[in-house]
């Protein structure tokens, strides 16, 4: 199995974010979906469409969190600023995934304090909240689907959490990898990412010189296989192992 992910600024699968946040506890209700833009009406009765450039900021931290937004096409990631002025990514959104979803009770007075950036030339659907909310409590089906999006993004967020949790390099690089290596059903194995140093340093809040000294002591280890050019393997089964084995002594 490959997994991909997207990089900044180079692109990668706009789907990327559907795989990697599949997760192995929600097994028990894999008959339910997350909303999409295939839960509203396409007729132009609700939201507007935009148009981003890749690099533009769809929004910036003192903006009001007073819509929710659907990816029509392209690719979004929503980014906090990290220590040190290093930015973290907190989530890439690909087309049809809702992003920009907040408390309703907000209601046009809170701020985003985040960032969300077109990572590639996008489209999206903005819809102003008290829009959105009315349509969801007239509509179940779009309603159930909003729910269960909000359960499952509370999962990756904790497991999210697990990851930061680890002080030490190889603890929380080796976490990161297996939670993006990880789905359902699927068997301990070797498993492909397209990931760069640069993106996993973003995403476990590490230094991209401390992610390069981490990644080449896995691939000593045969944890992990790379080279220039080449998708990212990763040996689930062996970097469990470890990390389990450290967590032991």
């Amino acid at each position: 199995m490959i997994v991909h992910l997207f990089t900044l600024p180079c692109v990668r699968d706009p789907m990327a974010a559907n795989q990697a946040k599949q997760l192995s506890s929600h097994l028990a209700c894999h008959t339910l979906t997350g909303i999409t833009l295939e839960c509203l009406p396409r007729d132009g009765t609700l939201g507007v469409v935009r148009k981003f450039s890749k690099g533009t900021d769809i929004w910036k931290p003192n903006d009001r969190a007073d819509r929710i937004c659907f990816v029509e096409s392209g690719l979004v990631a929503e980014i906090t600023g990290g220590t040190r002025g290093r930015e973290m990514i907190l989530n890439t959104i690909g087309t049809g995934e809702p992003f920009g979803e907040l408390c309703f009770c907000a209601q046009e007075k809170g701020l985003r304090h985040t960032v969300a950036r077109a990572v590639v030339a996008s489209v999206v659907l903005q819809v102003k909240q008290r829009e959105f909310f009315d349509y969801l409590q007239s509509t179940q089906r779009a309603l159930t689907a909003f729910i269960f999006t909000f359960c499952e993004r509370l999962s990756a967020a904790e497991r999210r959490i697990e990851v930061l949790t680890h002080r030490d390099a190889d603890g929380r690089l080796g976490s990161l990898l297996l939670q993006l290596a990880t789905t359902p059903g699927e068997k301990a194995g070797r498993v492909e990412l397209r990931v760069r140093h640069e993106d996993l340093a973003q995403l476990a809040a590490m230094s991209r010189s401390h992610v390069t000294v981490t990644m080449g002591m896995f691939r000593r280890r045969k944890l992990v296989l790379y080279r220039r050019g080449s998708p990212m393997l990763i040996d689930v089964a062996a970097l469990k192992a470890y990390l389990t084995g450290r967590q032991a002594d």
